[in-house]
């Protein structure tokens, strides 16, 4: 296969564009630059969770950055449209659910990095910075995904947010996306509304 057989290859699946096509009517040039953003998010910004989560050790903020993080994928053809919605839906409601919790979510994530500290027997300040340093890389993969619509542009931003520790903006971007994702038909009227 040549360089230019490669660039001009679909990211989408076949059949994920005829379902992507048929429930959304939206044209292959669009569908394509969503299964574009799907494919980015695969790529530095995951890798850089996954280091995240090593450093993290585990608690709240470790399951909301890969939740948070994978909504740019779940929203894009790389997936069945149907499948999509569901993970895209069920993900935002878990990292609200953690980032609302009564017991207070950066309450929490301070205690898991206490607890972490003792573990790996390191100075709760070098767990600290070491927690900044990445969570700083993961927002600055996260802020270079492009993005096409309003709810992939709150869905990154989220993600962005929970790198920079804005727990509460992060909350309002997510509580944003839910109730323009709450019913199946609301997220195929966004995923219509794409920026021109």
């Amino acid at each position: 296969m040549k360089i230019k057989d490669i660039l001009n290859e679909s990211v989408v699946k076949d059949y994920y564009m005829e379902d992507w096509k048929t429930q959304t009517g939206l044209p292959a040039d669009i569908i394509e630059r969503y299964a574009m953003l799907g494919e980015k998010q695969r790529g530095r910004p995951e890798s850089i969770m996954v280091k995240a989560q090593f450093i993290l050790g585990g608690g709240v903020l470790n399951v909301a950055i890969e939740h948070a993080g994978d909504l740019t994928n779940r929203m894009s053809p790389q997936h069945g449209l149907d499948w999509g919605y569901d993970a895209t839906l069920e993900k935002t409601e878990k990292v609200l659910s953690y980032l609302t919790s009564g017991y207070g979510f950066r309450r929490e994530f301070n205690e898991n990095m206490n607890e972490t500290a003792k573990y790996d027997q390191i100075d709760l300040d070098v767990q600290l910075t070491n927690v900044k340093n990445i969570l700083k890389q993961y927002a600055i993969e996260h802020s270079g995904l492009p993005v096409y619509n309003d709810i992939q542009t709150l869905a990154r931003d989220a993600a962005v947010a929970l790198g920079e520790t804005k727990f509460e903006h992060a909350a309002e971007l997510l509580k944003s996306l839910y109730s323009k994702i709450d019913t199946k038909g609301k997220y195929i009227k966004e995923l219509r509304n794409y920026f021109k």
